[in-house]
């Protein structure tokens, strides 16, 4: 079987995923390989090809991609040029300043990955000094690497402390094609990682990030709450070891007041300890991961990070009651990192101070801009009693369809912090997953089971904004009035 860790659209997803696979095929033109250019007074000329080997490189028979939007900023982030690429994938802009710096946003859609970065591929954010006529953006579509042999990668939660069952595994693999006959690959173990959620993939080293998640009755390691693992090909296996600690980089991250995960005290923690979503950036050179103890969101290089090349983004409140909010989800996307955050209402304990919020944040200035906000999420945050069953929505992921339009997915904080002395069963929980249209820049959150133009599978239904839910079918095949909502807080489009 194909080890398909090579694939440059490796799928990671922390939990229950639902995903979209589509195939985009690039508009090819002749060949056309770079040597010399002769550069034009105040111009900035370049090429977005289709790096089908993956390799960085333009190669023989590499031809341009079409359709991609290039955005031109000067040094005060003003936006000075906007070209979109041709047939051959050259772009051009013209009238600018010669010898100022000048950042190059290449934006392309879901169905394409940037490939390698290598010497004519200088990733999907470029800062280039006027004039220049050689700079080019190596794109890897689908269609040539996604297919049946592709890797799903997920995390799975081991009950216990990390000295016994140490085996279990906590990541896991599995083929795009799968079947009910499909074994998992185990790539990772309890007494490796415990308890974790995030997940990122350095595709040009084939390395896997994982980061610690606190969470009743699963173990953590004795690295701790704020711990981020390192799994990589060893042999015809994987190994994980720790890559580094926040801690150790200079971050404050709290101290877990109780750290017997059978104790119902420990579960108080949840969401207001230990680590969120992680990410890698398009040049593969960074980590971005959510403290969730103070609300920030760190910078870290995947080699060698220190407390002196670490950086911290404080994450804005956006309005809670009573300042209670708690950030966790990221996805990168368009070269912004969108950033979830909860507002909790946990001392309030009402819904209708319940909201998520999605932040943008630019990766070059460090800013953060409010794009959404919708109260319509279920439930308050509360600890006691631990084995209440009310819904405590939690805005754990984000992710973008190839249309554009954003996916925001709830988690109930219930399934993690839910402890019961006489059994830790738990059968209910109720999640959701959301969408949301983008009108040409604008977030709509979707009514009644339609977005804009689309229109979901749950009109009427009763379940979603406005009587009704785009995503229908996020129910328990065999029962659905039993369990009418299974998206347990993680996805991936595919």
């Amino acid at each position: 079987m194909k080890n398909s860790n090579v694939n440059p659209c490796h799928i990671l997803a922390p939990s229950y995923y639902i995903y979209i696979v589509v195939l985009f095929l690039f508009s090819f033109s002749p060949q056309k390989v770079f040597s010399q250019c002769v550069t034009a007074k105040g111009t900035i000329d370049g090429t977005v090809f289709a790096d089908a080997n993956n390799n960085g490189i333009i190669n023989a028979g590499e031809g341009g991609v079409s359709d991609v939007l290039v955005q031109a900023y000067d040094q005060n982030g003003v936006l000075v040029g906007s070209a979109t690429t041709g047939g051959a994938g050259t772009f051009s802009f013209a009238n600018l300043t010669d010898g100022i710096m000048v950042r190059l946003n290449f934006n392309h859609n879901n169905r394409q990955s940037a490939s390698l970065v290598g010497s004519d591929n200088g990733s999907s954010v470029q800062f280039v000094q006027v004039p220049a006529c050689n700079v080019s953006f190596g794109l890897v579509s689908e269609a040539f690497f996604c297919n049946e042999k592709t890797e799903i990668v997920t995390t799975c939660f081991v009950q216990g402390t990390t000295n016994i069952n140490i085996n279990e595994p906590t990541i896991v693999g599995i083929e795009y094609g799968f079947n009910s006959a499909t074994p998992p690959r185990k790539l990772a173990s309890h007494g490796e990682t415990g308890s974790i959620w995030g997940l990122a993939w350095k595709n040009s080293s084939k390395e896997i990030f994982s980061a610690a998640f606190v969470k009743q009755h699963a173990g953590l390691t004795p690295s701790g709450h704020d711990a981020i693992f390192r799994t990589i090909p060893s042999g015809a296996g994987f190994s994980t070891s720790l890559f580094t600690k926040l801690s150790t980089l200079g971050q404050a991250v709290g101290t877990l007041s109780v750290t017997d995960v059978a104790n119902c005290d420990f579960g108080s923690q949840v969401g207001k300890m230990g680590l969120g979503a992680i990410v890698t950036s398009p040049d593969e050179k960074h980590l971005f991961v959510v403290n969730i103890y103070n609300n920030t969101l760190v910078k870290l290089p995947t080699i060698a990070p220190t407390a002196a090349n670490t950086v911290s983004y404080q994450i804005p409140d956006p309005g809670c009651s009573n300042g209670e909010y708690s950030a966790f989800a990221l996805k990168y996307h368009g070269g912004k990192i969108y950033v979830g955050v909860t507002c909790t209402a946990a001392t309030a304990k009402t819904s209708s101070a319940s909201s998520a919020n999605v932040y943008e944040f630019e990766p070059t200035t460090g800013s953060f801009k409010l794009v959404f906000t919708t109260n319509y999420i279920k439930g308050f945050w509360y600890d006691y009693p631990s084995d209440g069953l009310g819904q405590s929505h939690w805005l754990t992921d984000i992710d973008f369809t190839d249309d554009g339009n954003m996916l925001l997915s709830l988690s109930d904080r219930l399934g993690h912090r839910y402890c019961r002395t006489s059994s830790n069963r738990l059968d209910e929980q109720k999640p959701d997953l959301l969408m949301v249209w983008n009108n040409n820049g604008t977030w709509q959150l979707e009514n009644n089971g339609s977005a804009g133009s689309f229109s979901g599978t749950g009109i009427g239904n009763g379940q979603g904004p406005g009587g009704g839910e785009f995503f229908g079918y996020d129910h328990w095949i065999t029962d659905p009035l039993y369990h009418s909502e299974i998206a347990i807080g993680s996805i991936f489009v595919m």
